[in-house]
């Protein structure tokens, strides 16, 4: 067979958003052909698996949904994570090139040297580790040193860490390895989404997520700052469900039917919704007045921690990019404008560098997902019509882990 599948997971605040694709060796082109979403709150809450057996359910249900559409079973499966407990550390540390040649050893090398001087605590494990920039004997700064010549190399790069216990739980949940790798989805994101003149520009990308909002700053090219706050589109819910007495679902669907940010963004009108069998209607002007303080909260408290981790707006000519779920809100966009007072766009997946549909692209809530797999694939691609190692993938596939896992329990 000529093709294998991948399935990339992103582990979401109260759900797990999947896309499949396939890589066909002939023509070493990775395609994504579905897309799909599996609500789990009683497993999931804010990035973080509460209940392994929850998450391990909605995990099969998403795998085994992508793979009986598209014909495929036992796919790899890369995992990206986030979640307020992730934390970040700026690191630097260098090690003299054995005969002047820098190589792929050379560069894992300077690697583990940065990693050990991180001293990572007994209670917390290393996810990822995001090189910034390689600098050369002290004085040339370079994005990628390989066989260029140095005596001594150095990597200033952030250490992406989590509390041990999480790691394990959500490595469990998805029946990967201990040593399997999780990706930081806000890294991702930002690889596929900025572009390298807005990058060196200076820009921000923000992630509007369900109950947290991701934010990554670049200064000169490079990733100078992420943070995670605990604001997003399902706070804008809660407040809905609180207002009208509604079930979560519905204010959820409320929202995504009727909702805006101001009242130019929607006609105004009445609308009708449900309390339990009971049949009601509501303004959707008063249905904005309820969404409005909850976006200027939001906004405000966004800037008073950039301002507190002392991220200078006004220097950032490449301007903010929006991506996530709650981007779909009218008038989203225009709000972000207002208070940042620069340049404000969405970010979509450009269909161009990587074969999507516009449907799934254009959806949002699979960009984390998209992104890893383009992210920690391009490379492995890249000149080999051979498909790569993979996380989990042939007969490491989820379903055949789940049987070993089924009879080492047995």
């Amino acid at each position: 067979m000529s093709k294998q599948s991948v399935v990339s997971i992103d582990i979401g605040s109260s759900a797990i958003h999947g896309v499949i694709a396939f890589y066909d060796e002939k023509t070493a082109k990775l395609e994504i052909v579905g897309a799909n979403t599996v609500t789990c709150p009683d497993g999931i809450d804010a990035g973080d698996v509460i209940d392994i057996g929850e998450a391990l359910n909605s995990i099969k249900i998403l795998i085994d949904g992508l793979e009986k559409t598209h014909g495929t079973k036992d796919s790899a499966v890369f995992v990206s994570v986030r979640g307020q407990l992730i934390k970040t550390a700026d690191q630097i540390d260098g090690i003299s090139v054995t005969d002047s040649l820098v190589t792929e050893e050379i560069i894992e090398s300077v690697k583990k040297a940065v990693i050990e001087k991180a001293q990572i605590t007994a209670t917390d494990t290393l996810i990822q580790i995001i090189p910034k920039e390689y600098k050369l004997d002290r004085l040339k700064v370079v994005p990628n040193p390989l066989s260029m010549d140095c005596s001594y190399l150095e990597l200033n790069s952030l250490i992406v860490t989590g509390p041990r216990s999480i790691v394990s739980n959500i490595k469990k949940a998805c029946l990967l390895d201990s040593d399997a790798p999780l990706f930081y989805g806000y890294y991702s994101l930002g690889n596929i989404l900025a572009s390298k003149e807005s990058k060196k520009l200076g820009c921000m990308l923000i992630d509007l997520g369900g109950m947290t909002t991701g934010i990554v700053v670049y200064v000169n090219g490079i990733v100078q700052k992420i943070l995670e706050l605990p604001v997003g589109a399902d706070l804008i819910t809660r407040d809905i469900t609180k207002k009208l007495k509604t079930l979560q679902a519905e204010s959820k669907r409320i929202k995504e039917t009727y909702g805006a940010v101001s009242e130019e963004y929607r006609e105004d009108g009445e609308f009708e919704y449900s309390i339990g069998s009971s049949k009601k209607t509501a303004a959707i002007s008063d249905l904005i007045k309820i969404i409005k303080p909850q976006v200027d909260m939001q906004l405000a408290y966004i800037i008073s921690e950039l301002k507190k981790n002392r991220v200078d707006i006004s220097a950032l000519a490449g301007g903010i990019l929006l991506t996530g779920g709650g981007t779909n809100l009218p008038g989203i966009l225009e709000a972000f404008e207002k208070p940042f007072d620069c340049g404000v766009k969405i970010a979509t997946v450009d269909t161009n560098r990587i074969s999507v549909s516009q449907e799934i692209a254009d959806s949002q809530i699979y960009t984390t997902a998209i992104s890893t797999l383009y992210n920690e694939l391009k490379s492995r691609f890249s000149g080999n019509s051979a498909m790569p190692d993979l996380p989990g993938g042939k007969e490491g596939g989820f379903w055949n882990r789940l049987l070993r896992k089924v009879g080492e329990i047995v």
